[in-house]
C-alpha cells in the first residue's frame, strides 16, 4: 500500500498528495530501536563540564588548625578535609564524556521508524520561494496560511542554503519553532514535534540516510 503525505504548494496555496517510499516511510515502528535511539542523542548532547575540586585540589589548608593533643576536640589535620565547610568533595564529579554509539544499521532502522510512526505530522513545503522575506512576520504569515498558529513544537527541516537564508532568519525569534538541517534531524527530534514541516530537497536527504545501502 503507498503511502501519502500532505504537500503544500506555495504557489498555488493549496494541498496535494506525495507518494513517498513505502520501504523509508512505511515501515512498522521498532519502538524499542527508537528508544535507544532517542537515549543515544540525548545522551551525546550533555556537555559532561560538572566538576568539583577533591581535598588535594581546594586552595588553603595546608596549616594544622590546632595540636594533636590536650583540646579536647576531635584530631584534625587540614581545615579542607571533606568533613569541614569548604573542603574538598568526595567521589564529586569530574570532567567525562557521556558519548554513546550505535551500529549504523540500528541508526537508520529508528530513523526509518520515527519517520514511519510521525507519518501524520509531516507537511511537504513545495515551491520556490518558501518565504519572500527574512521578517519574522513572513514566517507567521505561512504558519496561518497552514493553520499552525496555535501549534507547539513546530519541526522545521530545510537545507543550510543560500536559497533558504531568507526562511532561516524569519524562524529564529518564534519560540514554537525548531530549526533543524536534514542532515542533523534525529530521533528525538521527529518524536518531540507536533508538527514537522519539510523542504522536497531536505525530504531526498532524509530519505537517503534512512535507506538501508
Amino acid at each position: 500500500m503507498p503511502v501519502t503525505i500532505k504537500k503544500y504548494d506555495l504557489n498555488e496555496k493549496t494541498y496535494q498528495d506525495l507518494e513517498l517510499n513505502e520501504s523509508v516511510f512505511g515501515q512498522n515502528p521498532n519502538t524499542h530501536v527508537m528508544h535507544l535511539a532517542v537515549v543515544r542523542q540525548l545522551a551525546n548532547a550533555r556537555l559532561g563540564t560538572a566538576s568539583t575540586l577533591t581535598r588535594s585540589e581546594v586552595r588553603g589548608g595546608g596549616k594544622k588548625p590546632w595540636k594533636q593533643k590536650g583540646t579536647g576536640r576531635a584530631r584534625a589535620g587540614s581545615s579542607r578535609s571533606p568533613l569541614w565547610k569548604g573542603g574538598g568533595v568526595i567521589f564529586g564529579p569530574k570532567p567525562r564524556s557521556y558519548e554513546k554509539d550505535m551500529p549504523k544499521k540500528v541508526r537508520k532502522l529508528a530513523l526509518r521508524s520515527a519517520l514511519s510512526s510521525e507519518i501524520e505530522k509531516i507537511v511537504v513545503l513545495s515551491g520556490v520561494d518558501i518565504v519572500s522575506s527574512h521578517k519574522t512576520s513572513e514566517f507567521v504569515k505561512l504558519m496561518n496560511a497552514l493553520e499552525l498558529k496555535d501549534t507547539k513544537k513546530v519541526l522545521l527541516i530545510v537545507k543550510n542554503t543560500d536559497e533558504n537564508k531568507k526562511l532561516i532568519l524569519s524562524c529564529r525569534n518564534i519560540p514554537e519553532v525548531r530549526l533543524v538541517y536534514p542532515e542533523n534531524v534525529g530521533v528525538y527530534d521527529l518524536l518531540n514535534a507536533n508538527k514537522i514541516l519539510i523542504s522536497e530537497e531536505s525530504l531526498g536527504v532524509l530519505e537517503g540516510r534512512a535507506k538501508n545501502a
